[in-house]
């Protein structure tokens, strides 16, 4: 039989335990920053939920908006008997759908979120772009004022900075509701129409569908004609402005700071009034936009629940881990506790016995099945970055102990079995 070697698909990348793996795809890297994302949402009082990857196809034509880029081209979406399924290109329409489904929100009065998946957008592969991205988010859902917001956004600017990360600009808008949004429309239709036809082609059809999605195209010539178009901060109703005022007074309270952009919109139709992403001053390859959200309180009520308050953002793992690259921030090593040691097959067994106990104590801790010398042992204690090696030799056995050696400080000392728990840190 002829040997095929196959290869991932573009786009689509494996996340290795290899150091040799570029960082944006080195597993320990990963599983540092989810850990570290995990606990400040635990802190923060987020609890985890996981959707799954495939939806019906109408749950993001209804919410992300048929006039999107998302729906209209990157979408990876078929037919499946009388199924329309699509694979999911963003997590907050399916955290929402399982809300309704679940009847959560019905039962409690707000519900504060966190999630990791995978997302897929039939994109163009490149350095920060994938067709398949990861992403960690949160959803805060039930409360309608802006102190969900701030908190939302602090969350993020604080989890962005502990990771190392500080050359950041948080641009900040509101989009409105839809009565102000319906004033600002004919503002734009009248103020775009007279120079449409310098415009690219998807801006000659957002015209027509969403005048907004104007403001985000990323071609340069549609930016400089886009560049004295009307502020719809200048047609916010008094709700909005209100909330809008309120969301930057609580971010100067929090020391967060921001730049007012009028242009930012995002690429999804669901955002309601606050609007949000966080730049890298200095981009990484072509990307600039290091992570955003919003609030979308049409969101829930579109799937089929109550009109409800809701707030979020969503963070590629990916795109993270390059900024942390490219700003030597490091992500911090896995610390093994222990790597438990035996010389010979008559000390194997206790060697067994004591990691299963340092594990059961809720100890990481490894030790060798296959039979290496001591030497190779130890060696493999160094290469899992362990603090401790725990060495059980023939007359430690014989004694009732064992070495524990600080593999930091290459200092050793032999300890009693009965008086492990005191002498070797194990509580």
């Amino acid at each position: 039989m002829e040997k095929v070697t196959y290869r991932a698909i573009g786009g689509m990348n494996d996340v290795l335990p290899d150091d040799n793996a570029p960082f944006y795809v080195r597993s320990s890297n990963w599983t540092e920053v989810i850990r570290r994302f995990a606990a400040q949402a635990r802190a923060y009082g987020y609890e985890y939920i996981e959707t799954p990857e495939v939806e019906k196809l109408e749950v993001f034509k209804r919410t992300v908006g048929k006039s999107s880029d998302i729906v209209r081209k990157e979408m990876y979406a078929w037919e499946q008997g009388d199924d329309n399924l699509a694979l999911r290109p963003e997590g907050s329409a399916s955290v929402c759908r399982a809300m309704v489904e679940s009847g959560l929100l019905k039962r409690k009065s707000a519900v504060k979120l966190w999630y990791k998946g995978a997302m897929f957008r039939r994109e163009r592969p490149q350095l920060g772009r994938y067709r398949r991205h990861t992403q960690l988010g949160i959803e805060f859902m039930g409360v309608d004022n802006a102190y969900a917001d701030a908190e939302v956004i602090s969350f993020l600017y604080n989890f962005i900075t502990s990771c190392g990360i500080t050359d950041i600009e948080l641009h900040l808008n509101s989009v409105g509701c839809p009565v102000c949004r319906e004033e600002y429309r004919r503002k734009l239709i009248e103020a775009v129409t007279p120079k449409i036809d310098s415009y690219c082609d998807d801006c000659k059809e957002r015209l027509k569908v969403n005048p907004m999605r104007i403001l985000d195209c990323k071609n340069a010539q549609c930016g400089k004609l886009s560049a004295d178009l009307p502020s719809i901060l200048d047609s916010l109703c008094d709700d909005c402005a209100a909330h809008f005022a309120e969301l930057k007074r609580l971010l100067d309270d929090l020391g967060v700071p921001y730049v007012i952009d009028h242009k930012l919109v995002r690429g999804l139709d669901y955002y309601t009034k606050t609007a949000f992403e966080f730049l890298l001053k200095k981009a990484v390859g072509p990307i600039q936009t290091l992570c955003g959200g919003g609030r979308y309180d049409g969101l829930i009520e579109l799937l089929g629940g109550e009109k409800t308050g809701a707030v979020g953002f969503g963070m590629g793992i990916e795109r993270l881990l390059l900024a942390m690259e490219r700003d030597g921030a490091p992500v911090g090593p896995y610390r093994l506790e222990y790597y438990v040691v035996y010389v010979s097959d008559a000390t194997r067994d206790a060697a067994y016995k004591l990691t299963a106990r340092l594990r059961a104590a809720g100890h990481s801790a490894l030790m060798d099945y296959k039979g290496l010398k001591m030497k190779k042992q130890l060696s493999q204690a160094m290469n899992n970055n362990a603090k401790c090696a725990v060495i059980i030799g023939d007359d430690e056995l014989a004694r009732g102990s064992v070495i524990v050696r600080d593999m930091d400080a290459s200092e050793q000392r032999e300890v009693p079995f009965a008086r492990f728990e005191e002498e070797s840190g194990l509580k």
